[in-house]
């Protein structure tokens, strides 16, 4: 079982990307699958895992700032 609940597991996932854009910024392709690969470890119960998970996602992909509103 793990130790670290879904909300508290995601939470934390949640912060850690915030200052993240998107892994495809060019032109109208805007995607950023940290949230959802997050959510997805979680929600199939390794919450453990998330952490790690993010740090990988972070090292792994280039970021590209959001766009002008």
């Amino acid at each position: 079982m793990p130790s670290t609940g879904y909300r508290d597991a995601l939470n934390d996932a949640l912060e850690r990307m915030d200052d993240l854009g998107y892994e495809r910024g060019q032109g109208v392709d805007l995607a950023s699958h940290g949230p959802m690969g997050a959510e997805a470890l979680a929600a199939l119960g390794h919450e453990d895992d998330v952490a790690q998970w993010v740090g990988r996602y972070r090292r792994a992909l280039d970021h590209h700032a959001p766009p002008a509103a």
